[in-house]
């Protein structure tokens, strides 16, 4: 029922494994099911951007259709799980879970909390945040209900309320023992709409040659169950591949006397003296000028070069 994605070649995905560790920045997408993940900007990410990416689906998928057979509930999730790993190895993200069920739809978002356990399912919201230690999140949906699946805005208010925990010690302490708090730097919403933020996806895989929009294609073809099976086909056909993202919340860093310029050597070890020191808090974020692209603002890599701590 399933055919295995075609790996790339050994060389050239060697030689892009070697290129990421130029990159520091980390980008984790959060939405409900297998299918809603935005697969050309994982692909982007992950392979253009070389920036470790990852999808968390909070379900497996196990209340959906499915159009090649009879298998329903725990073995369409087994089925749908396996067809999100496929996706993963083709666009070059990293796959992650939470332990809540598909149960099919849902109008209301807290009927969906209610029923996932919504305890239970932040802490594996939280414990993946811990885990990859993402910079930037993104939600495929508001936390706003209305006009979408319960499931939808649900995942979205998981992802808000995991960014607020995440890096707080008092939360989930458990997971401590083995895992280390850790608060990203900020959280978006992804659209097509109007955004404070603006980002144009065009060029090439470097590692299989197609393009950004064809790779898409290919990894969300893996969805064969959902009769995603011949997108790959079509993928090159679609127009701009245009996406905006509304900054939601992002961490607010307030620093001492040591930032007055007096020379980048100088800031550079007032910095290091005064990191200790800096006092971090998550507030909501006023709206920004729009950017070409978000992550770049949270990159250690553009921290370097511009001297200033990401997320000032």
């Amino acid at each position: 029922m399933f055919q295995r994605a075609a790996e790339p070649p050994a060389s050239a995905a060697i030689l892009q494994d070697l290129r990421s560790f130029q990159e520091m920045a980390s980008v984790l997408y959060v939405a409900a099911h297998p299918d809603d993940e935005n697969t050309l900007l994982i692909a982007y990410l992950a392979r253009g951007k070389n920036y470790r990416t990852a999808y968390l689906s909070v379900t497996r998928g196990d209340g959906g259709q499915n159009v090649l057979g009879p298998d329903f509930d725990e073995k369409l999730g087994v089925a749908r799980t396996q067809e999100l790993l496929a996706a993963r190895r083709l666009d070059g993200g990293r796959q992650f879970f939470t332990r809540a069920i598909d149960f099919g739809f849902s109008k209301d978002y807290r009927e969906t909390l209610n029923i996932w356990g919504k305890d239970e399912v932040l802490s594996d919201v939280v414990r993946v945040i811990r885990t990859f230690r993402p910079d930037v999140i993104i939600t495929r949906f508001s936390t706003q209900p209305g006009g979408t699946h319960g499931h939808h805005t649900a995942s979205a208010v998981l992802a808000l309320e995991a960014f607020k925990l995440a890096g707080d010690t008092n939360a989930y302490p458990d997971q401590l023992k083995t895992l280390a708090p850790w608060q990203p730097k900020r959280i978006l919403m992804n659209g097509r709409g109007d955004g404070t933020l603006r980002m144009e996806i065009n060029g090439n895989d470097p590692v299989s040659g197609l393009s950004f929009g064809d790779l898409a294609g290919r990894s969300r073809s893996m969805h064969k169950t959902q009769g995603f099976g011949n997108l790959a086909a079509v993928a090159g056909a679609r127009g701009r591949n245009l996406f905006s993202f509304s900054l939601v919340q992002q961490l607010r860093m307030t620093f001492s006397k040591a930032w007055i310029p007096r020379g980048r050597a100088f800031r550079r070890r007032e910095h290091r003296q005064a990191r200790g020191r800096n006092h971090c808090s998550v507030q909501p974020a006023k709206p920004r000028r729009k950017r070409a692209c978000f992550v770049e603002i949270a990159s250690p890599a553009r921290f370097a070069e511009n001297d200033r701590p990401a997320g000032c």
